[in-house]
Parts: C-alpha cells; sequence; structure tokens
C-alpha cells in the first residue's frame, strides 16, 4: 500500500475515533453524576482532545505527504467548509470541557441545569459532526474545486 493509502486510513480512523468520544460524552453525561463519573467524564475528554490533536496532525500529513498537492484542496471551498466544521466542533466542546474540569475538582453533584447545557453542547456538536465527512467525501471527488 501507498504513504497515500495508509495517511487516509489514519485520518478516516482518528475521525470516527472522535465521533467515537463525543458519543461517549454524550452517554456519560446526564443528571447525577457521582464523583467517580465525573472523574472518568474528565479523562474520557482529555482523550478527545488527544484524538482531536491526532485528526488535525494526520490532515496535515495528507496534505503534505499524500497524493494530492496542497492546490487540490485549498482551492475547493468544501475544504474550507470542513476545517470551519471542525473547528466548530472543537470551539463548541470548550464549554462542556470546562464544566467537566469544574465537576471532577468538587464533591458536590453538578446542578442539573449545568449538566443539561454540557448535554446541550455535545448534541450541537453531534449535530454539526456530520459536514466533516459531507464535505471531505465530496472534496475527494472534485465537486466544488
Amino acid at each position: 500500500m501507498t504513504q497515500d493509502a495508509w495517511l487516509a486510513i489514519a485520518h478516516h480512523l482518528s475521525v470516527f475515533g472522535l465521533l467515537a468520544v463525543i458519543a461517549t460524552e454524550w452517554g456519560l453525561v446526564r443528571p447525577g453524576l457521582d464523583e467517580g463519573e465525573r472523574q472518568r467524564l474528565a479523562r474520557i475528554d482529555r482523550a478527545y482532545g488527544i484524538v482531536a490533536g491526532g485528526v488535525l496532525l494526520i490532515g496535515l500529513a495528507r496534505l503534505e505527504f499524500g497524493a494530492r498537492d496542497w492546490g487540490f484542496y485549498t482551492e475547493n471551498p468544501f475544504f474550507w467548509l470542513k476545517l470551519a466544521s471542525f473547528a466548530a466542533v472543537g470551539l463548541i466542546s470548550i464549554g462542556p470541557t470546562r464544566r467537566y474540569l469544574r465537576w471532577a475538582k468538587t464533591v458536590d453533584m453538578p446542578e442539573e441545569s449545568d449538566v443539561m447545557a454540557a448535554r446541550r453542547g455535545l448534541q450541537l456538536q453531534l449535530a454539526v459532526f456530520p459536514l466533516i465527512p459531507i464535505c471531505a467525501a465530496l472534496m475527494a471527488r472534485g465537486i466544488g474545486g
């Protein structure tokens, strides 16, 4: 297999991994979180950051070492929409992350309104996330370029 194929595989798996982490957080964040669950959520959210960084680094490696040149990507509006969607998911994740860190430092149960705000942030991430693979598929087929 070529280097480009390995980079594509790694990139796709990392994107799926990122979705899995977001879905895991969404499944865990609910009223009545005990101290152990809050600690687990903070650890899972650290994994979120690591996986998101991996998605970005592998994507940059694909730009530099992949089969297509930079122009193929940078001249396509779906590339920029994909990056904007990725950035939006990352920015939306800041609110829940701040809550998890705060919850992990206390023995007190978080307020239900705070938990629901974190869930809304996760739901918004899950709503925006599909734009990433949709744009990637369009871009890979030269649509928009």
